[in-house]
């Protein structure tokens, strides 16, 4: 996989179609039911239909978090516990998105377990676990999407680890810890151990709840939902290290919680739970600037935010009233419009993950 040291960015639209080899499917964690919700998401219209069989059982109480492989074929669910649970894991049929549960109870997680991240060669998944104060780490067995526990494993982090990602290249791996408002920064090592970074935990602000990295692996956005702003850093391809982009923090609605980001990077969506709306940024190629395009009501208490693998669709669950909402997104201006209405999940949508393929790409680019 190439790293994210040199990058040029195209500036046409590119529209590169690719033949559906399988069906994109939109997976839904709900929080009170324990249940995740699964649907096909039509490339054409945005239309979301139920994956027979959906609701399935999460296995494991109260998820508040769901990761799919790179390949599409497993997803991983851990429950959200005061003391120590597992994982479950799902095999994914790529023709009709039902999920089936893998044998086995599943590794055991820390306290707290509060998002999961996979690496982008699937080899290895990791846990955030907010009461614990560590990030769970596990090697993944390619054909059956078992999950083996690290040696060294769980890694120490901030206070309340919330959410955790991995750059696209695979080398580093970035927790943002609400109650310590700091980014806790690791190098994935070979064998899939973290190793702190120089400089690190990287200061935030108040409640860092969330972090998401750009697609071309540059930038780094965090929301702080108790100061209702984003920062945004640039990350250093070498170390892993960040830098406080010139004027972050960039001002939020109430509460922002997940942000997502469009494939081409030229887009970038954060949910705001108090305000009942997701807001629009123009994301400066050059130095990760966030430029304000608007906001879009959402249903109530908007949480988890994603963008489809194409990038013309934005996924928001909204807890408050058990729905997801599908917004369309203008490539060439990133605004928002409704795809008809939202439709039920179960009952308190956490966390969305997305299984297919980019069929059509039409967004502003970069090439490595």
């Amino acid at each position: 996989m190439a790293t994210h040291g040199a990058w040029v960015f195209v500036t046409v639209l590119l529209a590169i179609v690719h033949p559906a080899a399988a069906g994109t499917f939109v997976y839904v964690a709900n929080g009170a039911s324990s249940t995740v919700s699964a649907f096909a998401l039509d490339p054409g219209n945005g239309t979301l239909t139920p994956v027979s069989g959906s609701p399935f059982a999460a296995v494991r109480p109260s998820p508040v978090a769901i990761a799919v492989s790179h390949d599409r074929r497993f997803a991983y669910v851990p429950g959200f516990n005061p003391s120590t649970d597992t994982v479950a894991g799902f095999s994914l049929d790529t023709t009709s998105g039902a999920m089936s549960v893998l044998p086995g109870a599943g590794p055991a997680t820390g306290f707290g377990a509060y998002a999961v991240a996979i690496t982008p060669d699937d080899a290895f998944a990791y846990v955030a676990n907010s009461q614990g104060g560590n990030v769970s780490a596990y090697a993944r067995e390619a054909q059956s999407g078992a999950l083996a526990p690290l040696a060294g494993s769980p890694f120490s982090a901030g206070r309340a680890p919330s959410d955790v990602v991995v750059s696209p290249d695979g080398s580093f791996l970035y927790a943002a810890n609400s109650a310590s408002d700091d980014v806790s920064a690791y190098r994935v090592e070979a064998g899939g151990a973290l190793t702190a970074i120089a400089g690190s935990p990287f200061a935030a602000h108040h409640g860092a709840n969330s972090v998401t990295v750009s697609p071309d692996g540059r930038f780094l956005y965090v929301t702080n939902s108790f100061d209702n702003s984003i920062d945004a850093f640039s990350t250093d391809a070498s170390s892993g290290a960040l830098a406080r982009v010139p004027g972050s923090p960039f001002a939020t609605l109430l509460r922002p919680q997940r942000c997502a980001i469009t494939p081409g990077g030229k887009f970038a969506y954060v949910a705001a739970t108090l305000s009942d709306k997701v807001s629009a940024y123009a994301i400066d190629r050059a130095s990760g600037a966030l430029l304000p395009l608007g906001a879009s009501a959402t249903g109530s208490t908007p949480l988890p935010v994603a963008v489809s693998p194409d990038g013309a669709w934005l996924l928001v669950g909204n807890s408050g009233d058990d729905t997801l909402s599908v917004f369309g997104i203008d490539p060439h201006t990133g605004l928002l419009a409704p795809a008809g209405t939202p439709v039920p999940t179960g009952a308190q949508p956490r966390a969305i993950a997305i299984a297919g393929v980019a069929n059509i790409i039409f967004d502003d680019g970069f090439e490595p």
